[in-house]
């Protein structure tokens, strides 16, 4: 699928695939706020600061506090049976341990996975379980662990384990399972369905999946049963190609807030933050919920404004895009000379600095 096709509404009536077990074992675990619209970058907050995984594999502490930097050493690495070992870029904390997935092949050439936790000052390091299978995603919440399994006719499998390991249900989808954001007893992702993305959600309470019945493109953010969608119109020039960004709510159908050449990437109670997609230096800016512009920030003169290849609508690797609002700061994620590096910026006073 293109972006120059026009998306079509998602036809729903509320679908629902039970899992193969019904049975419900919940090991409530309740962890920090851990959302984030980019699951790829993802950083986990932490008192005065985030933990977060640069491209060398090394677990990194920031300090809001004192603008420093802490290396934690690198993540988990295994013994020379394996010939290529990698870690997953998401991380969550549970109580005093950071959770992540790790990924090998053995000297055989067989893959599989491993749900890893290692203490927060990274001196400590277990597996937990291994996975029989690749995983491709991964995530943790109301005391169960979700990965995905790619199959080889494209096919995904969405596999839900309790915290022990077990698998409690497994959940097939045709096309691609991709942006898992997890969000009270609902677990949000993408799918496609007729050439056409869809928007799905597993109940945490009876392990089903549904259909959120919404018109979009691209997925960005849920809250407060709320979500940030944008969509693309197609211009013969790149230059005059429109971004059209909009907070839908769920309930209603409603459009809450539109914006255009901009990406609603995070919002709360009070304030909605977005990004600019056709400022030569990107722009983030924040708005209240009646559309007031309450400030705007520029990052930096290397952070240059997303721009989009007209094929996939993949940012280019110099862009920059907000990850996370952390308290009164944005963290940000861009790409230099293909390394990734961290960004936050001070939403009171302005300032922005580079982490890593």
């Amino acid at each position: 699928m293109t972006l120059k096709n026009t998306i079509k509404a998602v036809i729903c009536s509320m679908l629902l695939t039970a899992c193969k077990s019904n049975e419900i074992a919940i090991d409530q675990v309740t962890p920090m706020e851990q959302k984030s619209l980019i699951n790829y970058f993802e950083v986990v907050p932490n008192e005065n600061g985030f933990y977060y995984v640069d491209d060398q594999l090394t677990l990194n502490y920031f300090d809001f506090t004192n603008s420093k930097n802490l290396s934690l050493g690198l993540l988990d690495e295994k013994t020379s049976t394996y010939t290529y070992s990698y870690m997953g870029s998401t991380i969550y904390q549970y109580d005093k341990y950071l959770y992540y997935l790790t990924n090998y092949t053995n000297a055989e050439g067989v893959s599989y996975s491993s749900v890893t936790r290692q203490t927060l000052d990274g001196k400590e390091i277990e597996s937990i379980f291994d996975l029989d299978y690749a995983a491709n995603q991964f995530l943790i919440h109301n005391g169960y662990i979700i990965c995905t399994e790619k199959k080889e006719d494209e096919s995904y499998v969405i596999h839900i384990h309790d915290l022990s390991g077990k698998e409690k249900c497994t959940l097939e989808e045709e096309a691609y399972v991709d942006h898992f954001l997890a969000d009270g007893d609902k677990i949000f992702y993408t799918t496609q369905s007729n050439n056409s993305p869809v928007l799905k959600f597993i109940d945490c309470k009876d392990l089903t999946n549904h259909i959120v019945d919404i018109d979009f493109q691209t997925f960005i953010f849920e809250n407060l049963n709320k979500i940030s969608v944008y969509t693309c119109e197609m211009k013969d020039s790149l230059e005059d190609t429109i971004i059209h960004a909009s907070i839908i709510d769920m309930d209603t159908h409603k459009s809450l807030f539109n914006i255009d050449n901009a990406v609603v990437n995070y919002f709360d109670d009070n304030y909605i933050y977005t990004s600019s997609t056709n400022e030569k230096n990107m722009k983030y800016s924040i708005y209240d919920w009646n559309g007031n512009l309450v400030k705007e920030i520029f990052p930096s003169e290397e952070l240059l404004g997303n721009e989009y290849n007209t094929d996939n609508m993949f940012w280019k690797t110099n862009g920059s895009q907000i990850i996370r609002i952390i308290d009164k700061y944005i963290v940000a994620s861009t790409t230099i000379k293909k390394v990734r590096h961290f960004y936050v910026c001070n939403i009171e006073s302005g300032h922005c600095t580079f982490v890593r």
